[in-house]
């Protein structure tokens, strides 16, 4: 064989070897990094590596959500990459979206490209259920919460006592990293709160109202109890600032509520006012220690910019309908309670009889 014959079959050895190692890496390429996510169109879906998570069982959480549907591939591309199933991730909340391949997942993990969450405090009685619900949307621990918020040091720090948690947290919704410290939110949270008093002249308000910042939560957080009537509530407001400029007791139901930590309760009983605990109003004087649950802004501002009248009494409306007659004087508020307790019993006597 001549040599000009034995180099040509070497040359197209060496060719065939190329063109099968670029199909090769081809393959590897679009099978392993640039494999698409199980993302449908239109639809951003949102993955989590809590602390201390491991590439196997963050591929594994993958796999169970159906995020990747070759989780194989999935590994062995991180392994090219250098990633080990032991290798620890960088915690945080990562965003993915349709079109997006095995490569870039992995790489905005690796770089801990997290984005924010949203999360939102809305509706809420007690610390327990604050501490509940802000762990359920953060990567955070309720009973870390719960010893934060009820530490005195920490919380005079951010200027509150533990019993006004509900005076420094502002209903609303918050963008957050999902891995943010307690000590960290809690920061944002009374950052948000000073903007909230400077905004609107709210803390010149509570000042001529003759109330702090936490008496005002309070007092919102009873008038939200009352009543769920957006339009009555600055009467309300207004009919409680009556009663603690004259030294009348609030005897407020709710506080009641709030007291013996029933709140499931529809009718307060003659029984349930002598319990004693500092948020019964019927027994104790003035505001009680605190919010008796989480207000609302909208009501917040009824309370500052309560209505100015002489009412001293409310009673519950005889149609039900969610509002409440007022009255100046004590035989008034009697009339009134008198044909809402006619009303009262017969329907209770319909009801009865279904």
């Amino acid at each position: 064989m001549s040599k000009q014959k034995s180099w040509k079959k070497y040359l197209i050895a060496f060719s065939v070897i190329v063109l099968i190692g670029i199909i090769s890496l081809f393959v590897v390429w679009s099978e392993v990094f640039a494999a698409k996510l199980n993302v449908k169109e239109g639809k951003e879906m949102r993955v989590y590596v809590d602390k201390d998570e491991n590439l196997a069982d963050f591929v594994a959480h993958l796999e169970a959500d159906s995020v990747v549907s070759k989780p194989k591939m999935f590994m062995f591309a991180c392994r090219v990459l250098g990633l080990k199933p032991t290798t620890i991730l960088p915690a945080g909340c990562y965003p993915v979206f349709p079109e997006m391949t095995h490569l870039q997942l992995i790489q905005r993990v690796q770089r801990g490209e997290q984005v924010p969450v949203r999360l939102t405090i809305n509706y809420m009685r007690l610390p327990e259920h604050f501490a509940s619900k802000v762990s359920k949307q953060l990567m955070m621990d309720s009973v870390e919460i719960m010893n934060f918020v009820t530490d005195k040091e920490k919380m005079a720090e951010l200027g509150y006592k533990p019993e006004h948690l509900f005076a420094l947290v502002i209903r609303n919704t918050y963008e957050v990293w999902w891995t943010v410290s307690v000590d960290k939110l809690m920061q944002r949270l009374k950052k948000e709160n000073d903007a909230f008093w400077n905004a609107n002249e709210r803390r010149a308000k509570a000042e001529r109202l003759g109330l702090t910042i936490p008496e005002v939560i309070t007092l919102a957080s009873i008038v939200e109890e009352e009543t769920n009537y957006q339009p009555e509530k600055s009467r309300v407001a207004g009919l409680y600032l009556n009663r603690l400029r004259k030294g009348i007791r609030l005897q407020s139901d709710p506080t009641v509520k709030f007291a013996l930590k029933d709140f499931a309760l529809n009718r307060i009983l003659f029984e349930h006012l002598k319990v004693d605990d500092p948020y019964n109003t019927y027994k104790y004087a003035g505001l009680p220690p605190g919010p008796i649950r989480l207000p609302s802004v909208a009501t917040i501002d009824a309370v500052l910019n309560a209505e100015k009248h002489n009412y001293i009494y409310m009673c519950a409306h005889p149609d039900f309908n969610g509002t409440h007659n007022f009255a100046v004087t004590l035989a008034e508020h009697n009339r009134n309670a008198a044909k809402y307790h006619v009303a009262l019993r017969k329907w209770l006597a319909e009801k009865k009889k279904k």
